[in-house]
């Protein structure tokens, strides 16, 4: 059997060396395929547990400001405005550790008796062109009523 030449080692050489380089590649795009795999599994997991929590922590508020819209009916019917516009202003007031900044009662035609915003009586209108307060006033019920996000006309905000 004759000797291999250098030049069929060589070749052989390469084949060899393109057939690793190959194989690392694969096991390189695997390894990555794995990674972004679990990685989306971990995001999914996190989304998750994120929506639930802020599902929970919206239902808490929701709740909190039932009981403290509660409260202020209670007070205004037992005690009267003047305790009412007390009671709002220390509901809204910053730092009060609740999910109320504003508290405003208004009569059956708009017109605002007391508005307070962060602890501080604010300005008096009549709302009774809000969309939010044609809504509240149609309805029978007497609960808390969510809007979509809109920017205030006193605030800007």
């Amino acid at each position: 059997m004759p000797a291999p030449s250098p030049r069929n080692a060589w070749q052989i050489f390469l084949l060899i060396a393109a057939a690793v380089l190959a194989l690392a590649w694969g096991i390189a795009i695997d390894h990555v395929d794995e990674t972004r795999e679990e990685t989306d599994r971990l995001a999914e997991r996190h989304v998750r547990s994120l929506a639930t929590a802020h599902a929970r922590q919206t239902a808490l508020t929701l709740t909190i400001a039932q009981e403290a819209l509660h409260h202020l009916r209670t007070t205004l019917q037992q005690e009267g405005a003047l305790e009412f516009a007390r009671e709002a202003a220390r509901l809204s007031g910053q730092g009060a550790g609740g999910p109320i900044n504003r508290v405003t009662l208004v009569a059956a035609d708009g017109t605002m008796l007391t508005n307070h915003l962060d602890g501080h009586a604010g300005a008096l209108a009549n709302i009774s062109d809000r969309e939010y307060f044609r809504e509240i006033r149609e309805r029978d019920e007497d609960r808390i009523h969510v809007t979509e996000p809109f920017r205030g006309r006193f605030t800007g905000e």
